[in-house]
């Protein structure tokens, strides 16, 4: 039997085994739906055209698992926007300071945006020095929760690839724990983020924080990603 053969359930077991044949009919079967998916969510070209293989990975590593609970391609599809909130957290940490924030271009005439701009610089700024010292998964969840917003169960969903279910009833025990572990680890990163954004706002941030700046001007000129201080 072939792999354009296979029922969606023994596809899914093959996957898991990382067989070439049942992979290639991954791609035949669900890509085209994933990139509709994506490009329904925005995600630029190549972030759409990286989905299916994200998704693609999180099943050979056993990350995500199909109950066989309705349809497969609606599984991928609920794996996917999950995955897809992700490529925009990350993207939006990589938007690029501005070189005006630097010390000798402040005295240039500032433009419209200019207090917004430096208010999504430091955040970031205060996003890497926290990631430093945390945990990323730990940083994520208080990305998801404090800066987007998400509530406990969609940073969940978000973090461990689930399928929305619509149908769901009240929360069991264990996703009552699991919400209060979020909870715990976001407030651990908050305090500390609050403390450094106060420090910084009484003390001016430090000189590491202009060194941050120069590599993130240096990455809007030339395309190449800022090396992470330490």
């Amino acid at each position: 039997m072939g792999a354009s053969e296979l029922s969606s359930g023994t596809l899914w077991i093959h996957l898991g085994q990382g067989d070439p044949e049942a992979w290639q009919e991954y791609y035949r079967r669900y890509a085209p739906r994933l990139l509709a998916v994506a490009k329904k969510l925005g995600l630029s070209r190549d972030e759409a055209h990286e989905l299916p293989q994200e998704v693609g990975v999180r099943i050979l590593l056993g990350k995500v698992r199909w109950g066989r609970q309705g349809r497969l391609g609606d599984f991928l599809a609920g794996v996917a926007k999950n995955l897809s909130r992700l490529f925009k957290s990350r993207r939006s940490r990589e938007i690029p300071a501005q070189p005006h924030l630097l010390p000798e271009n402040l005295q240039r005439p500032r433009s419209p945006n200019a207090h917004q701009e430096e208010t999504i610089a430091m955040v970031m700024f205060l996003m890497d020095r926290v990631g430093k010292e945390f945990p990323p998964q730990d940083v994520q969840i208080f990305e998801l929760m404090e800066i987007q917003q998400y509530t406990a169960a969609e940073t969940y969903r978000v973090l461990f690839h689930l399928e929305q279910n619509p149908h769901a009833g009240k929360k069991s025990n264990n996703q009552e724990n699991e919400y209060k572990k979020l909870y715990k680890k976001n407030e651990r990163v908050k305090k500390r983020f609050k403390e450094l954004a106060i420090a910084y706002r009484d003390h001016g941030p430090p000189d590491e924080y202009i060194e941050w700046i120069r590599r993130q001007a240096a990455y809007s000129s030339t395309g190449r990603p800022p090396a992470s201080l330490h």
